[in-house]
Formats: structure tokens, C-alpha cells, sequence
């Protein structure tokens, strides 16, 4: 029994299938639609700002209409380019059901406790139109937990102890489902005001050629390192990360180039394939775009983005240091040798080419913490990108005007397309999530499951964590980063708050412990995918990725129990916890990979591993112990291993 395929059924979607002729053409003019829809909702609105009703109605429309043409029925590759009976009749279903709620929104809510037959009828048509979209797109595991979800809105009375409530009306549940409390609710604002602008905007930057130099740059800055390869895989990941988002993205766009060239570097397979989505998930973490899950705790907390996005700079640079760390000793350890000075790139010339690629996501962070809204600075954001793209062609490189109209008007249709298909995956489970929401609100259970935590564990706040974490990865085992954030966002993190912990912080524990879903065997999409390109095992691959990232197990602890988030602002104390919290990333790359100067024997490591602990530690005692215990173990090694060889450290960083 394969349990990697039967994970992989469970947790994957369906084919997509290549679209020709007419199909092709309705597809590309609803994606391109939908984008114009969205820009104009962000920007000036001139004709003034359409219906709540049809605003959500259009999008959702536009969503489903776009996953039933792309997304086959079932596992098998499509037969044809084109969509079956089957697809066309939830096609229908999905424009029976969100135009009618576009249309009688008003009517909805002001009888939505005393819905009529008609109301029902298409309430019924959404639910189902919403799960088999999730289905097609993302697997099984999450119209299951919706089904069951629904089971227990209508029979909780059934249910015994903490978890029991009277139970609803199948007629009560679908009119819940229907509203801005389920399928059209906070999951689906975040995504429609937040979530599919980024993704437009990862799509304009893509079209516009922005992929290759997000490889190039990086690959010219690092080359001429040790382990210049996946040196390069991080640096690349936290470039493409701030236009994607999302680790698997990543993986596939920048690992292509970087997990082969590795592996040409010296690199063991399962080793290249690891290192690839280890440095992915930094791209979750790196502002300007954290991943859909930073818009989401703007949403559950009312805390500015802008605010989210300053806070989490400072742990998201450690985070990628110590994978870039990582990357160095792994190096070190298996001997791998410099790529020859003929090969490297010319950092200066690749930026001299595509600067306006770094200028647009740098106006884009501007914009925000200028205190504009996400969607708004996207807008003026990708006038940016045209204004600098149409600089760099006809001034710097003096491209003729004829030329440059021809390849502009390419490169924007491209991005209209681009930025449509790339928000299809995620908008997919809007509708699923928030029907799963909606019933632990209205239900009580996620009140009952916050006073059974508490009461568990007594109040304790590490124990509290704890099943914080082990909540995220067992999610994480069958859900999308995003999907399992939101269910322990509404279940787990409240009993965090409960003890004290500041929401946004107990937010943050918990997107960063959902994140470990890229790279948390049994199930790990993100180094599946790496390992597909590596050719290397998958779950050695898993395995291997884990204990890379085991740092993101230990770094949400430091949220709670130092300043490290600035949460009251910069401070002397805080900046003594970050310099700690800073300088505990090298012993624990050193105990992680068995290597510092050199070889690692057992005792050693767990002595790295102890200063690293000790260094996170909330108190300043115990972090100069850390910093003790680090420079003895580094003079232990300097004598053993000595500082003039070129396999030594010197400068784990900068070689």
C-alpha cells in the first residue's frame, strides 16, 4: 500500500484541462473580466461602487464558471479541451444560485430567519456547487470536514457532553450557509478584497517577465558562495515570495532552476529537493505579501495589515537566516565547492535590466504602510510597474515605440489572464471554509472547544501551544496552509487569548504553525513537489525539509514570551531579545546539520542545541549563558578543527 498516493488522492485536486477553440476563448474572456472587475473595484470607481449583492455574486460567479471549465470531474486526464455534461450543469448551478443571491440580497437578509422554498432550493444549489468546487481543486479532506460540519449544525443534539446544542432545521442551515455569516462571509471578504488582488498583482509581475530575474538576481548575488545553489534558493524564495505567497508557488517557479543546479553543485537529491521548500515557506512569512494568512489576521483582529506586516519583518529575516545558515553548513559538511567564476552571474547587469522589478514590490509596501488599503496599493502599484517597465524599455533600453506598444499590450492582456487563473486555486474553498466557520459560530463549538483547552491544561500557557502546534500539523496533514489557519484560527486560538495571550499574537503562533503544512510528512505538498522535480524520494525529502524548518516550531514561542514583535513599539529590551533570538540561529544550524567547523559528534550537537534554547529564552540571564555556551563550543571547535581551512566556517554567511 502506497500511503504517499493515497495521500496524495485525498489531498489533491483534480486535473486541470487544457482549454481550445471557443472553450479556450470563454475562459480567457470571463478571467480577464474578472480582473478588470476586481482593478475597477480598487481603484478610482468612477461609475460608482456596484451592490454588495452583485459585488460578491460576480466574483463568486466568475470563480466557479472559470473552475468547471479548467478543472476536470474526476482523477483521470481530460478526454477533451473542453468541459462534459456534467461540468456545464454546475455551471448552470452556480448561475442559478449566485445570481439569484446577487440579485434578492436585500430580500435574503431581511427574511433570512424565515427563508421561503425558492430561497432554500438555491441555498441547497450554492452548498453543493461550493463543495464540489473545493473538491475539484483541493482534494477531498475539506468538503468531508464541511460535510460533517453541516451534519453537526442539524443533528448536535445527538452529540453528548460539552459539544451538544438543540440542532437547526435543515431549512435553518442551508439559509445560514447562504449568507454573509457562511459561504459569503469574513473568509470570502479576505479573499475578494485581499487575497485575489495579490494574486493579480503576482500575475501582472509575472507577465511582465518578472519570474526569470527573481532567479537571476539572486543566483548572481550568491554564486560565488559556498553552496551558492541554495544560497540562491533562499534568497530567490523570499524574492518570489513576496509576489506569490505560497511555498508550492514558489517551489515551481524558482525550484526548476535552482534544485537542478544543486544537484549539478554537489548536492545529494533528497538534500537539493529539501532545501527548495525549506526556503519556500520564507516567502509566507516575507512582507509585503505573508501569505493569505496575514490578511486574514487583519480581518479576525482589526489591526491594520500595514501593522501586521511591520511586526513580522523582524522574525521572518531570522527565519530566512537560519535557512540560509543551514544552506552553508549543509554545504560545508558534504563538500561542496564554489561554481567557477565563469559561471557566476553579473549581479550588477541583471539589475542594471530588470530593476523596475524590485522598485514595484518596494511602491507596493510603501503604499501600504502609507496607510492605504491592500487592494488600493496593488491598483497604484501596477500603474507603477507599467510607468517603470515603459521607462526601462524606452529610455534605458531604448526599444522602438512601435515594439513597446506591441510588447506592453502583450504583457498587460498576459497579466489580466495570469492574475485571474492564479486566484481560481485559492477563491476555490472560500465557499467550503466559510460554511465550516460559520457552523462553529453558530453552534457554540468553538466556545466549547476553547473552555475544554483551558480548562485541559489549566491555563498553562506552554501546554496551551502545544495543541496549538500539534492542531496546526495535523490540519496541515490534509488542508492548504490557508484552510488549516482558519480552523485553528476559530477553534484553537481563542483559548489562547483566553490565558492572556494578545490576539494578534496567538494569530501569528498559529499562521506560522499552519505554514508547517508545506513541509509536515506525512502529507507535504511543497516538498512532494520539490522532490518530483529533485527525482529524489519524497519522504526522505519530507523528512529532511522538516528538520531544516524546525526553526518555525521554535521561533512562534519567541512571539509569546519576548518583544520580538514589537508590539509597543521599538525598545532596548526588545532590541536585546531580537540580537538573542538573532545569534541563536548559528548554533542551531550547527546541531541541525552536525556540522559548524566541522564535524559534529552527539554530545556536541546537543550543547549547540542547549545555547540555541537558551538563547530564546525570555530572560537576559539565561541569553549571555546562551551566548557562554556558544563561544565555548566555538573555541572547542576553533581548536579542533582550526580557522584557516577552507572547509572551516570563518564566515558562515559571507563565503
Amino acid at each position: 500500500m502506497d500511503l504517499r498516493k493515497i495521500g496524495l488522492l485525498i489531498v489533491t485536486g483534480n486535473p486541470r484541462r487544457e482549454l481550445d477553440g471557443f472553450w479556450a476563448s470563454l475562459y480567457k474572456l470571463i478571467a480577464i473580466s474578472l480582473t478588470l472587475f476586481m482593478l475597477y473595484l480598487a481603484g478610482p470607481n468612477f461609475l460608482g461602487m456596484p451592490s454588495v449583492g452583485w459585488k460578491k455574486g460576480a466574483f463568486i460567479l466568475a470563480i466557479s464558471i472559470m473552475i468547471f471549465l479548467r478543472y476536470s470531474p474526476t482523477r483521470k486526464p481530460p478526454s477533451k479541451a473542453g468541459p462534459n455534461a456534467l461540468d456545464i450543469a454546475f455551471v448552470a448551478a452556480a448561475i442559478l444560485s449566485f445570481a439569484y443571491w446577487a440579485y434578492y440580497y436585500e430580500q435574503l437578509v431581511l427574511r433570512s430567519s424565515s427563508p421561503i422554498a425558492t430561497d432554500i432550493l438555491f441555498a441547497v444549489l450554492a452548498v453543493v456547487v461550493c463543495l464540489e468546487m473545493t473538491r475539484r481543486t483541493m482534494g477531498l479532506i475539506l468538503p468531508l470536514m464541511a460535510i460533517a460540519s453541516l451534519l453537526y449544525a442539524r443533528y448536535g443534539f445527538l452529540v453528548p457532553g460539552l459539544f451538544k446544542h438543540p440542532g437547526y432545521s435543515w431549512a435553518t442551515v442551508v439559509s445560514e450557509m447562504y449568507s454573509v455569516q457562511g459561504i459569503f462571509g469574513v473568509v470570502f471578504n479576505v479573499s475578494q478584497n485581499h487575497i485575489a488582488m495579490f494574486l493579480i498583482f503576482g500575475g501582472f509581475l509575472l507577465a511582465f517577465g518578472a519570474r526569470q530575474f527573481f532567479v537571476d538576481f539572486p543566483y548572481s548575488l550568491t554564486s560565488g558562495m559556498v553552496g551558492g545553489p541554495a544560497k540562491c534558493a533562499v534568497v530567490a524564495s523570499s524574492f518570489f515570495g513576496m509576489i506569490s505567497g505560497s511555498a508550492t508557488a514558489n517551489v515551481m517557479a524558482t525550484g526548476t532552476f535552482t534544485i537542478p543546479l544543486m544537484k549539478r553543485n554537489g548536492y545529494p537529491p533528497h538534500i537539493a529537493a529539501a532545501i527548495e521548500p525549506t526556503a519556500s515557506t520564507v516567502g509566507l512569512y516575507m512582507p509585503p505579501i505573508m501569505g493569505a494568512g496575514a490578511f486574514l489576521i487583519a480581518e479576525f483582529t482589526g489591526i491594520p495589515y500595514r501593522h501586521i506586516m511591520a511586526i513580522s519583518v523582524a522574525p521572518a529575516l531570522i527565519y530566512a537566516g537560519s535557512v540560509f545558515l543551514i544552506t552553508h553548513l549543509e554545504a560545508q559538511r558534504v563538500g561542496i565547492s564554489r561554481i567557477p567564476p565563469d559561471a557566476r552571474g553579473d549581479w550588477k547587469k541583471t539589475l542594471k535590466e530588470g530593476w523596475y522589478y524590485l522598485f514595484t514590490p518596494l511602491a507596493l509596501l510603501v503604499v501600504i504602510m502609507k496607510g492605504l488599503s491592500p487592494a488600493r496599493a496593488v491598483f497604484i502599484s501596477l500603474v507603477i510597474l507599467i510607468a517603470s517597465y515603459s521607462i526601462a524599455e524606452l529610455v534605458f533600453k531604448r526599444v522602438p515605440p512601435r515594439k513597446y506598444l506591441q510588447n506592453l499590450k502583450i504583457a498587460v492582456a498576459q497579466g489580466l489572464y495570469e492574475g485571474a487563473d492564479a486566484c481560481i486555486g485559492m477563491c476555490a474553498v472560500v465557499g467550503t471554509v466559510g460554511m465550516i466557520v460559520a457552523v462553529v459560530f453558530f453552534t457554540g463549538a468553538g466556545v466549547a472547544f476553547t473552555s475544554m483547552i483551558v480548562s485541559s491544561v489549566k491555563g498553562m500557557l506552554l501546554p496551551t501551544l502545544l495543541i496549538t502546534f500539534v492542531a496546526c500539523y495535523v490540519l496541515g496533514m490534509g488542508l492548504v496552509v490557508t484552510s488549516a489557519f482558519i480552523l485553528v484560527s476559530v477553534m484553537v486560538v481563542p483559548s489562547l487569548s483566553a490565558i492572556g495571550v494578545d490576539p494578534l499574537v496567538a494569530n501569528l503562533v498559529a499562521f506560522w504553525y499552519a505554514s508547517t503544512s508545506n513541509i509536515s510528512p506525512p502529507v507535504c505538498m511543497a516538498a512532494f513537489a520539490a522532490a518530483n522535480i529533485a527525482e529524489a524520494d519524497p519522504y526522505k525529502t519530507g523528512f529532511t525539509a522538516l528538520k531544516y524548518s524546525a526553526y518555525v516550531i521554535l521561533l512562534p514561542i519567541t512571539f509569546v514570551y519576548t518583544d520580538i514583535l514589537m508590539l509597543n513599539g521599538f525598545s532596548f529590551a526588545a532590541l536585546v531579545d531580537i540580537a538573542f533570538i538573532f545569534i541563536s540561529i548559528f548554533p542551531y544550524a550547527g546541531a541541525i546539520v552536525g556540522y559548524f567547523m566541522g564535524p559534529l559528534k552527539a554530545w556536541e550537537r546537543v550543547a549547540l542545541l542547549t545555547s540555541s534554547v537558551l538563547l530564546i529564552h525570555p530572560h537576559h540571564l539565561t541569553g549571555v549563558m546562551g551566548v557562554v555556551v556558544f563561544l565555548l563550543m566555538g573555541l572547542w571547535q576553533a581548536k579542533k578543527f582550526g580557522l584557516n581551512d577552507d572547509k572551516g566556517l570563518k564566515c558562515p554567511v559571507g563565503q
